[in-house]
């Protein structure tokens, strides 16, 4: 008798609303003596019943959906969405720049293994499972991503910041101890 309970909300509402006839409501009445847990839920109905028919009816302000339309439609702004796209294309170059070494060295790797049948086929099932771990780290790092971008959007444009940062760091990483911050400073006095 699942349904027992909604069946007796249901009545209690229909007697809030004066919808039952007398002999539904004498029994409702005698339940309700009966079942303590019954006899508060249809106090706290009354309770509400009574708040609600006694607030003033009045209508919504003017235009109020418009401004809430207006609202929300300032969180699905262009601006804030090509930050996003931005953030998103940034992340896909850094991930193909990350992946093509790898695949360089494993495409090296079986050109140079061909010769031996043994350990061509140990070395793919070792780069399957590699590039299949490589691609589950992956697949967590953008759901991160996206998880981060649905909450916090500002972070896309932190992250748009970082590109400079990140290609100077490169570039001096590239040339270790040829990098010389000053010879960039003189370079532009001189012009």
């Amino acid at each position: 008798m699942a349904n027992e309970p909604n069946r007796r909300l249901m009545r209690m509402h229909e007697a809030l609303d004066e919808n039952l006839d007398s002999e539904a409501l004498d029994d409702l009445r005698s339940r309700l003596e009966l079942d303590d847990v019954d006899s508060a839920a249809f106090d706290r109905l009354r309770r509400t019943d009574r708040l609600l028919r006694a607030a003033p009816m009045e209508p919504a302000p003017e235009n109020l959906a418009l401004k809430i339309m207006a609202r929300l439609a300032e969180n699905l702004s262009p601006e804030r969405l090509r930050g996003s796209s931005a953030a998103l294309a940034i992340g896909l170059a850094a991930v193909a720049l990350l992946l093509t070494p790898l695949l360089a060295v494993a495409g090296w790797l079986i050109i140079s293994a061909v010769s031996s049948a043994t350990i061509l086929s140990g070395l793919v099932g070792q780069v399957v499972l590699v590039i299949g771990a490589l691609m589950s780290a992956l697949e967590a790092l953008v759901d991160g991503a996206q998880d981060v971008m649905t909450n916090a959007p500002e972070a896309s444009l932190l992250l748009l910041a970082l590109v400079p940062i990140a290609v100077i760091w490169l570039i001096r990483f590239r040339w270790d101890d040829d990098w010389d911050p000053g010879a960039l400073d003189e370079r532009d006095e001189a012009q």
